[in-house]
């Protein structure tokens, strides 16, 4: 299984992956963590672009492409990825 740590934006559409860390000003960190973007919440990417669609929990929202990009996710690919990837360490910045 090969894993990838990445910028939200960076990602393509379909894929699933783990939030990892946020790179950004105490503002902006407080608003994604209030939309469920906080280490260890299992993301998924519905549209690629900006606003960039995706998926927490059951919840669905955009994100501008600055946003997207100082979240920072581990992408796993391959099957059973994302179970595999639960014993992963994060870290808020």
């Amino acid at each position: 299984m090969d894993v990838f740590e990445l910028p939200l934006n960076e990602c393509e559409a379909g894929e699933e992956g783990i939030v990892v860390a946020l790179d950004t000003d105490a503002g902006l960190a407080s608003r994604l963590r209030e939309l469920g973007l906080v280490p260890g919440a299992v993301i998924r990417i519905a549209r690629t672009g900006s606003p960039m669609i995706v998926e927490v929990g059951n919840s669905r929202f955009c994100l501008r492409g600055e946003e997207a990009s100082r979240v920072v996710v581990r992408i796993a690919l391959g099957p059973g990825a994302i179970p595999a990837m639960a014993g992963v360490e994060f870290s808020l910045e």
